[in-house]
């Protein structure tokens, strides 16, 4: 059994007063909302109508209807009820975690059996002030720029349980149960803001948000070796994956100030323009079937080989729903966003009646503040089926084939509704879909020049499909990125071909050395990239072809050799050289080339880091029950966005540098330091790999923590 209790200083977050938060609900340390923010039920599964500002004639169809629908609207508006968009300053406590494990084994019903089981919880706060935010258009013109304050509180907590059950000599029986529950709450201020549509007014950003996902992992598997057999061995697995993603009552409020005090609604005002409340939910099944033979056998020289053949069979259905509520109507706010949405500003302010040659004629509609709905889902299926057989043939002593063929089948199906058309296709509703057989072959050879050293030869060809959300023709606001996206519902499948040499070296135990050689051609790689010339919208985008050619070099060494004094002592790292070359078509070069003359027609492959380094220095004394890592790491500038009429967007270099320390105590406790970010480097994505332009920056800073293990 092993308890362990540990805490973190956060050097931006932690007891720090100027930290954004709002008022949430009851559970939220236990990264569940009670309700708080959910959806009203007199909402749920109702279209809300919309706003009716006259009845028309008294006693027609239309009067009846009309006062019916702004009934309606009222009192939904009113269900909806008073809700924050701004928050509040307060300071978070110290990062902090707990964890609990334990196992064992024993003889039951005539086999052996063991159980390992454990659960964790951890509760973390990150933040940052006077970061940027800005966005450029047409080359290098500035399109808007905002001051950015941003805090977040992350709860997760998890549970596994790990059963095995031996009834027989190599007959092996395992489930797995694994649960994960996890929030984040976000809130951000975006001020001081400048937007050239309106460059003399000032402008603010506010949003609240709340993201709560869980998972559940089912698994059970068995492996079997039937000695009566040739020592065939037949391993399976079946699981389940339940996943939820529920994002309850998100709130954007953007305004402007133009001198006579801050507004919103207005047209410059940035999307969205009118104060909303956002409500997504989505749910996921994911059912997994997999079937493994292989049979040893030896070859003419008595050398060991296999042949292996399997079936897998990948199912996956998802749920999605997002619905929107803009506030639009008149009504001062004082420039507070939590003044509103108040109790005597919601729906009908009254109705007046209308007179011809005194007799009633129809009614008018006063209104405060009141909704209009936005709503879009989509549901998508996938289905995979695929079988494969290879081998490992021993040619000679010294030189071994590996190769084989996967044939897989790929159903993939997504069918969205927006309340927009779709940029793509015109259509509010799209039905996408993917229907494809593939033969993916691989080969490789293994020569071994000694027994601890390697020549490796291969190739294998590989595909990729794109996630439900990626073909998904609707718009959205997503979190993550800061941007508003919309998927692409013709998006095909990736494939890719890749090629690979390595030689490898293993001097003495846990010591490696290697070079390695890689090359790839890809079709159709999905990137990520401007739908429009505005660039205002992201979207996913099919790359007919790129190449990626590069060298790894690998190492691993202990220090033991230059004396006694570094005995236990290791260092260890790997880094990567990679050219990666996407040509532009004629369209994106021409749009670029009128802000940018200068562009060229190739690009580096999005996502794709020209270089990446990790280094670790380790040191694991067991005599003394020390040990202790310093590792670092960094990757070059990559592609994140690709752009229309800019630069592409970049994400820069930030090295990372993180040291563990642990030290035993007796034989039952365990104390653990670890200071993690020391470098603390600004995270800045800019336009153009070497361009003072800034799309964002901010800092992480620096956390440190301690922790006590007990064993018992």
């Amino acid at each position: 059994m092993s308890l362990s209790l540990g805490g973190a200083y956060q050097s931006q977050a932690s007891l720090n007063d100027r930290f954004l938060t709002y008022h949430g609900g009851g559970l939220d340390w236990a990264a569940v909302d009670d309700g708080t923010r959910a959806l009203p039920a007199e909402l749920v599964g109702q279209t809300v109508p919309a706003v009716v500002s006259s009845s028309g004639v008294i006693g027609t169809p239309i009067y009846a209807q009309s006062v019916s629908n702004a009934l309606v609207l009222d009192r939904l508006t009113r269900a909806m009820g008073p809700a924050e968009f701004a928050p509040y300053r307060s300071s978070p406590p110290l990062n902090h975690h707990l964890s609990a494990a334990g196992g064992g084994s024993s003889r039951r019903l005539h086999g052996l059996a063991g159980y390992f089981a454990g659960v964790s919880y951890k509760q973390d706060w990150s933040f940052f002030e006077d970061a940027i935010s800005s966005r450029y258009q047409s080359g290098t013109q500035l399109k808007n720029r905002y001051r950015d304050t941003r805090s977040l509180g992350t709860v997760n907590w998890s549970g596994m349980v790990n059963l095995a059950y031996q009834p027989l000599e190599d007959h092996d029986l395992g489930f797995t149960f694994f649960y994960n529950q996890n929030a984040i709450d976000d809130a951000r201020l975006q001020e001081d803001g400048f937007e050239r549509s309106d460059p003399a007014s000032t402008f603010r950003k506010f949003k609240l948000a709340w993201t709560e996902r869980h998972l559940s992992t089912y698994q059970i598997k068995g492996d079997h070796t039937l000695r009566k057999m040739n020592d065939l061995k037949f391993d399976w697995l079946v699981s389940l994956t339940q996943t939820t993603q529920d994002e309850p009552d998100a709130r954007f409020f953007n305004d402007i100030d133009s001198g006579q005090g801050p507004t919103t609604g207005a047209n410059s005002v940035p999307i969205p323009s009118n104060p909303t409340r956002y409500f997504r939910a989505l749910e996921e099944n994911n059912y997994n079937v997999k079937l493994d033979w292989t049979v040893p056998f030896a070859n003419w020289t008595r050398a060991p080989g296999a042949i292996k053949w399997g079936l897998f069979d990948s199912s996956s259905e998802r749920a999605f729903e997002d619905r929107a509520f803009g506030y639009f109507g008149g009504g001062s706010y004082g420039g507070d966003p939590n003044r509103f949405l108040t109790l005597e500003q919601l729906g009908l302010e009254g109705v007046r009646t209308n007179y011809v040659r005194g007799n009633p004629r129809s009614l008018t509609f006063l209104w405060n503040r009141y909704v209009h709905s936005f709503d879009s889902a989509y549901d998508g299926q996938l289905g995979i089926y695929a079988g494969y057989v290879m081998g490992e043939l021993p040619l000679l002593d010294t030189l071994r084939l590996i190769g084989g063929a996967r044939y897989e089948t790929t159903d993939l199906f997504v069918r969205s509704e927006s309340y927009r058309d779709s940029s793509v296709t015109g259509l509010k509703t799209n039905d996408s879909s993917v229907v494809q057989s593939d033969v993916l072959p691989s080969l490789g050879l293994v020569y071994s020049a000694r027994p601890n050293m390697n020549v490796r030869l291969s190739y294998s060809q590989t595909i990729a499909r794109p996630a439900f959300r990626e073909m998904a023709a609707y718009f959205s606001y997503d979190p993550v990125i800061n941007d508003f996206v919309e998927g692409n519902p013709l998006l095909k499948m990736s494939s890719i071909d890749n090629y690979d040499l390595r030689w490898e070296w293993f001097p003495r135990p846990a010591e490696l050395v290697s070079v390695s050689l890689f090359y790839k051609a890809l079709r159709n790689a999905i990137e990520r990239g401007d739908l429009k010339q505005e660039g205002d919208v992201i979207t996913f985008l099919n790359r007919e072809r790129a190449t990626l050619f590069g060298l790894e070099l690998e190492a691993r060494k202990r220090l033991d050799f230059f004396g006694p004094p570094l005995t236990g002592f290791s260092l260890g790292g790997n880094v990567s050289f990679v050219q990666s070359e996407v040509q532009l078509t004629r369209e994106e070069l021409f749009n670029k080339r009128q802000f940018l003359p200068s562009a060229g027609g190739t690009r580096p492959l999005y996502d794709q880091s020209p270089y990446v380094l990790n280094l670790d220095l380790s040191y694991h004394n067991p005599r003394a029950g020390t040990t202790a890592s310093l590792v670092f790491n960094v990757a070059g500038p990559r592609i994140a966005i690709t752009k229309l009429n800019t630069e592409d967007v970049y994400e820069q270099p930030a090295p990372s540098l993180d040291l563990v320390f642990s030290q035993e105590i007796g034989r039952q406790v365990t104390v653990k330091f670890s200071a993690k970010n020391l470098l603390d480097p600004a995270i800045e994505r800019t336009y153009g790999k070497n361009s003072n332009l800034l799309y964002d920056s901010y800092s992480r800073g620096v956390t440190l923590g301690v922790a006590v293990v007990y064993d018992f």
